[in-house]
């Protein structure tokens, strides 16, 4: 569940690529509001959900990788929060900057899912039975269906720019 998500969060960043080449602000700035909150509601779910559960199972060397994980989400979220200063204006960076750190959060962020899907997701069939799964999986899934309510009507108009 959490390997589809990445995916769709890059095709929403294949989205904003777009709409920075048809050089609309307005259409910039939609797009990457719903990819920040997209990415929060995916680090929310594996802060809330996946990580404390691999926690719980005490193993010292999961510790280390997940703080690292975190680290992760914490410089990529303040990042997204700059970008999206930029775009509304209240910040002094030039427009410019903005493809420039947006380029850079998806190469720390595909780097990142990298990790996460090779050395984090495996370990949950490894580590946990079928009810255990089922408890994570659901309580993921919550996290990754409680949209911020201000993209509700957004995503019903929103189409793939072609």
């Amino acid at each position: 569940m959490l390997e589809a998500d990445h995916d769709e969060i890059e095709g929403l960043h294949s989205e904003i690529d777009k709409a920075l080449a048809l050089r609309k602000p307005e259409l910039v700035l939609e797009k990457v509001d719903l990819f920040w909150a997209r990415l929060a509601m995916h680090i929310r779910a594996e802060h809330l959900r996946l990580f404390p559960a691999l926690l719980r199972k005490n193993e010292l060397k999961f510790e280390k990788l997940i703080e690292l994980l975190r680290e992760d989400h914490n410089v990529l979220m303040h990042e997204l929060a700059g970008v999206m200063k930029t775009l509304r204006g209240v910040s002094n960076e030039p427009a410019e900057t903005v493809r420039e750190k947006i380029m850079a959060v998806a190469i720390r962020l595909e780097r990142h899912n990298e990790i996460e899907e090779k050395r984090i997701y495996p370990l949950v069939d490894n580590l946990f039975d079928e009810d255990e799964i089922k408890q994570i999986s659901a309580g993921v899934k919550k996290e990754l269906e409680n949209l911020p309510p201000r993209f509700n009507d957004q995503l019903r108009n929103t189409e793939k720019i072609s």
